[in-house]
Order: C-alpha cells, then structure tokens, then sequence
C-alpha cells in the first residue's frame, strides 16, 4: 500500500514537473525608464499601448514613461544615465553626439522629416531669402533653431539675417495658433494635427531646400547599453509590434490607452490620431521599405550627417556610425 502511494505521488510529480516544463516561462521584468521628448502626443501613443496591454511585461520589460521638455534635454539625461532610453528628434542626437555627449540611436520610428517654416496662408514667404528680418518663434529647449540656420545657410545667410526667439512648448504652440511672428518652426503632420479647421497656413519644408533631417527615434546611453542589452532588445521588439499593430488597427486604441494613462494631460483624441495618422507616411525611407518599425539604416544616418556637415552644423571629422547601435533593433 504505502509502495503504490509513493509510486503515485512520484508519478504526480513527474506529470506536474512535465507540464511545468511545457508552459512558457514569463520573464523576469527589468525596469526600463523611457522619457518623452515633449508632453504625450500621437506618435507616442503605442508605447502607452503597449504598457496598457502588459506587451512589455511579457517580454519582461517593466517600462516607465516619463514626459519631456525638448530634445535636448531628454538626450542630456539619457547620457547622464538618469534614464534608460529617450524618444528624441535624431537630428538633435546627432548635433549632440557630434559635441561628445555619450549617447547613440538604438532605432528610428520616424525616417523622414517633416520639419520646416510654419507661415501665414498668403504671407508670400517661399524660400530662405524672404526670412530676412523676419521673426520666427522656435522650441528653445529643442534644437529647431539649429536647423533654421541650415535652413538660411542654403542661401549663404545666418541667423543674424533673421530674429530667432526661443519659447517654451506651450507658449510656442499659444503663438502658433494665434499667429505672432511671422512663422514658427515645426513639424508638418504636428500643425496640420493642431491647426486643422482653427486657420490656414503655408508651410515651407526644410527637406524642399536640400535640409534632409533624420526625424524620432530611440536614444540610449552608454550605462543603459552596457548593463540592459537583452532588456533593451526585447523592449525594441515589443515597440515595433506595437506600432505596427496601431498602423494595422487604427491609432484610436492606441491613443485611448494614452489618455488612459495621462487623465490631466487634456489629449484631444481626434487631434492626437490625427498626428499619429500624418506622420505614418514617414514612417519609411527608400532604403527601409518593408523592414520592421524601428530599424536603422546606415545610408539614412550617412546622408543626414552629411546633410549637417554641409550645412556647416558639425564638423566635418564626425563619424556617423559614432551615432547609433543597431544591435538591439528587430529582425
């Protein structure tokens, strides 16, 4: 008797040890702080998605996401180590890694720019040489007036050809829907997003004048890079199904989960689909057609550093492989 109880209960445990075995192992989640460039808008809609849905935790990523004030300042804390990964403009990288900020892309959502001079419907203010005198609000803590001096530079002016006045994001965006100055330095898909149905504006895009501008991505630092390598692969991964998913289904989910999540941001849903929607078509470059979101091409980061070295924004020394790592990026 007691001979079969045991026979019995080793064969129970050989079965549950069996299906232990058999069932997926869910990944121990490593934290990972990523933070915005600006307050939560369209684009980074999936990444909240993705949180909501507990995507990351099942790849074993506990992600936090914390709001930005520009650029510059998210890529100066990504270096710092104060936070794993950055959703920044990679041109602005690129002017920093240029100065020797320790920093590098680990992907890029959006390929091409969509950045330029917003101005006002019949302004006539067409090319760089119109600007002259001109007043033009930009992001002070972005890098927006960096690249409208390339913008001037293509017709051998500079910045004292033209008054630049740097605001902070709200005040910018207060100007731009008022219309003060005479243009405002932004992306295209963000002002057609704000501004559709509220006024009419020309918009003057920098890439029509030779500025061809690496648009959002991924940023890490050396810290993240060397201690949380296979956290930041299965984070990438996650994020292009994210994106992918909210291309596939509509951004409305998307965006829902983003407000969810942010409650006392004021996210106008239409508005921030709207975004999402615009910027989709910039998503892919020619020399990334049908890769995953996310993956980096050497000929798209050879041709915007050479872009910046002519318009004189780096020196001519810099590598552009010194600015991103492909190595975490989905296959």
């Amino acid at each position: 008797m007691m001979t079969r109880i045991a026979m019995r209960r080793r064969g129970l445990l050989s079965a549950a040890l069996a299906l232990a075995a058999a069932r997926p192992v869910m990944a121990q989640a490593v934290k990972l702080v990523l933070q915005l460039n600006y307050v939560p808008s369209g684009f980074h809609s999936p990444l909240f998605l993705g949180v909501q849905r507990g995507w990351y935790k099942e790849a074993g990523v506990d992600l936090e996401i914390r709001d930005g004030r520009g650029s510059g300042p998210t890529i100066n804390l990504v270096a710092a180590g104060q936070v794993d990964v950055g959703y920044v403009d990679l041109s602005a990288l690129a002017l920093a890694v240029a100065k020797g900020v320790p920093a590098k892309a680990i992907a890029m959502l959006i390929r091409t720019s969509g950045q330029g001079v917003i101005v006002a419907k019949g302004s006539g203010l067409r090319k760089p040489e119109d600007f002259r005198g001109k007043e033009i609000i930009t992001n002070s803590s972005s890098t927006e007036a960096a690249f409208f001096k390339g913008f001037l530079a293509t017709a051998g002016m500079t910045e004292r050809d033209a008054k630049i006045v740097g605001v902070d994001s709200a005040a910018k965006e207060a100007s731009i829907l008022l219309g003060r100055g005479d243009g405002a330095v932004a992306p295209l898909p963000y002002l057609k997003s704000l501004l559709d149905g509220k006024r009419d504006f020309d918009f003057v895009p920098f890439a029509a004048f030779g500025v061809d501008l690496l648009d959002n991505g991924l940023v890490a630092g050396e810290t993240a890079i060397r201690t949380k390598g296979p956290t930041l692969k299965s984070f990438l991964a996650v994020t292009a199904r994210a994106y992918q998913y909210s291309i596939d289904n509509q951004p409305e989910e998307a965006v829902r989960a983003m407000i969810a999540m942010r409650p006392d941001a004021g996210i106008n849903p239409k508005v921030a689909a709207d975004f999402f929607r615009y910027d989709i078509p910039l998503i892919a470059s020619a020399t990334t057609q049908g890769k995953p979101i996310g993956y980096m091409s050497a000929a798209d980061w050879d041709h915007a550093v050479a872009t910046l070295k002519r318009l004189g924004l780096i020196a001519t020394e810099v590598k552009a492989a010194d600015m991103y790592d492909t190595s975490f990026q989905p296959s």
